[in-house]
């Protein structure tokens, strides 16, 4: 289970990212609803190889998504 704020990157196509509490940052791959943008979320997901175009920290495919707080 990953906490932080869900922020959309706008980097060449465009990307999701998870600024954690704990400061690390994730490349999020998924179905990620764009109304959870810059809200405190809960994130369910897996870690996946591989660095993303955003190469940002690592990568993590998201099983479930929901607003906290």
């Amino acid at each position: 289970m990953y906490t932080g704020i869900l922020r959309y990157v706008d980097i060449g196509a465009g990307g999701w990212t998870l600024e954690s509490s704990n400061g690390e940052t994730y490349t999020l791959f998924g179905n990620i609803p764009s109304s959870l943008t810059d809200k405190k979320v809960q994130i369910q997901a897996k870690p996946i190889q591989g660095m993303g175009f955003m190469m940002n920290g690592a990568s993590l495919q998201v099983e479930s998504i929901k607003a906290i707080g």
